[in-house]
C-alpha cells in the first residue's frame, strides 16, 4: 500500500512544502537530508506554492492578495472590532 499526497488532504500541501513529497510522490532523499529540502522551501517555486496553499487551507479566513511587485500576502489574523 502506498500513500500519495492527495491522500493526505490539507497535509498533502504541507508535505509538498517541506519537500517530503515531490509532484505527489514520496521523496526518498528527504529522510537522508531533510535540511536541504526544508532550507529550499522558499527558494523553490513548487515548494513555495505548496506552502501558500497550505497556509490558505489551514487558516482559512480572508483571501490572499498580490502586491504590485507580485508578492503574495497571506492574512494570518483578522480583527472585526479593533
Amino acid at each position: 500500500m502506498s500513500v500519495a499526497a492527495a491522500d493526505l488532504g490539507v497535509l498533502g500541501n504541507l508535505a509538498e512544502a517541506i519537500g517530503l513529497t515531490s509532484d505527489g510522490s514520496f521523496e526518498p532523499g528527504w529522510l537522508g537530508d531533510p535540511g536541504s529540502h526544508l532550507g529550499a522551501m522558499l527558494a523553490r517555486e513548487r515548494q513555495r506554492d505548496a506552502l501558500i496553499a497550505f497556509v490558505d487551507d489551514a487558516l482559512g479566513g480572508a483571501e490572499r492578495s498580490t502586491g504590485p511587485d507580485g508578492s503574495v500576502w497571506l492574512p494570518i489574523a483578522q480583527a472585526s472590532n479593533p
